[in-house]
């Protein structure tokens, strides 16, 4: 009654609106040339006919567009479903005051859906699934959980990567482009190893995390976004920030929450539990029968280190599962990486791979190392090289003598 001749339904999808936008021009002009023409009404007529198939035919395709959207919904709510069983609660396997510590933590942060929490461990402990976790327990579980990896993002590409870039904005900028944060609108953006982020784009994401806009690179327009960011590191963020090489403000924004995943060696007792975890994932998947360890396989997993944490001892199960071929695990079937340890060394852990082995060689050769030896030793950047001397203090492999360029590094006592 008030003129209204068609409807849109939101979201508004730029095909439909110009659709319908076109559908209506041409209704009016046709009305327009029936008023000029009145002779010929026939044509008009024939013209007004097709049109109204037209229409017939486009609120039918509009139908259909309905009906599969609600199948849509229906399956992403199965899978949203299927994530948070996959990654809530029923994710954390053990007994120890240190995971019982640890799913009060996540069971609180599910109920907060702004709060930015840092997540600290060694590689392998399971940093990603607590943030998972958090996640697909909380409100946010049907939006994005994005996973990005600081440490593997080229420093020259990480601000368009992080806040997207308009068309033109440098060369080979063929198209607009939405960054990290827009992705993850609405949802959790999980930043691993944030610990390797240059100091330039910390800066930014300071800005992002205290007023929510992001500013596409070459565009003028401020972006807003709602996004819930959860960080990991294996490194030191305080002694980072100590030696410069983090911003103190944005550790402070970051470390709101703090969860410390502890190392396997410190928790063993969630061992067993852990193997009958894994065993039973993958007999499932190999479609046999769940296998037992035997008396003398479970004593030497009990007094492993796990240099790669629990990471390493989902391998180690895999490897035994396939070994045995369904029967009992015996120790025959048990594969565990002794990495030497130059000059005899023994810190907490093993040397993870061949490049902290050759550090750890140089070292005990020459009694000291700087980043730029480091870099000439392996071929390396001095991003990666950073990483490795980083990953080796906090291992317990070596000690940092002074700070910035002057810095080299020694041999733990």
């Amino acid at each position: 009654r008030a003129g209204g001749v068609d409807y849109i339904i939101k979201p508004f999808q730029r095909e439909e609106v110009l659709a319908r936008v076109q559908t209506h021009l041409e209704i009016n002009r046709l009305a327009r040339e029936l008023e000029q023409r009145n002779g010929a009404l026939s044509k008009v007529n024939a013209e007004l006919a097709e049109t109204n198939h037209r229409l017939k035919e486009e609120i039918a395709g509009r139908a259909r567009a309905e009906t599969a959207r609600a199948e849509a919904d229906e399956r992403f709510d199965l899978i949203s479903q299927n994530e948070a069983k996959r990654w809530g609660i029923e994710g954390f396997c053990g007994r120890s005051k240190t995971i019982a510590r640890i799913l009060e933590d996540v069971r609180q942060l599910q109920q907060t859906g702004t709060t930015s929490v840092l997540i600290q461990g060694e590689s392998g402990t399971g940093k990603e699934l607590v943030a998972r976790a958090i996640h697909f327990g909380s409100s946010q579980q049907e939006q994005a959980f994005l996973v990005v990896n600081c440490s593997a993002i080229p420093a020259e590409l990480a601000e368009s990567a992080f806040f997207g870039h308009v068309r033109g904005a440098f060369t080979g900028a063929n198209a607009t482009r939405r960054g990290y944060f827009e992705l993850a609108d609405g949802g959790t953006l999980f930043l691993d190893e944030i610990g390797d982020m240059s100091q330039e784009i910390q800066a930014k994401l300071l800005r992002v995390l205290e007023d929510g806009c992001v500013v596409p690179v070459g565009g003028a327009e401020e972006k807003q976004v709602h996004v819930r960011v959860i960080a990991a590191t294996h490194v030191n963020l305080p002694q980072s920030v100590a030696e410069g090489r983090f911003r103190q403000d944005l550790f402070y924004r970051l470390a709101r929450f703090v969860v410390d995943v502890p190392p396997l060696r410190e928790r063993l007792e969630d061992v067993p539990l852990l193997i009958d975890h894994f065993c039973a994932l993958f007999a499932e998947e190999m479609a046999i029968s769940t296998p037992r360890f035997s008396t003398q396989a479970l004593q030497e997993l009990m007094s492993y280190s796990y240099p790669g944490n629990v990471r390493e001892l989902k391998n180690i199960v895999e490897f035994a599962l396939i070994k045995s071929g369904g029967d009992t695990v015996g120790p025959e079937h048990l594969h565990m990486v002794h990495i030497p340890q130059p000059g005899g060394l023994v810190p907490g852990e093993t040397a993870p791979d061949s490049d902290d082995a050759a550090i750890l060689a140089y070292v005990q050769t020459c009694g000291r190392i700087s980043n730029a030896d480091c870099r000439k030793l392996l071929s390396v950047d001095r991003r990666r090289a950073t990483y490795l001397l980083d990953k080796l203090c906090t291992a317990g492999f070596l000690v940092r003598v002074g700070s910035n360029r002057g810095a080299h590094y020694t041999a733990s006592k």
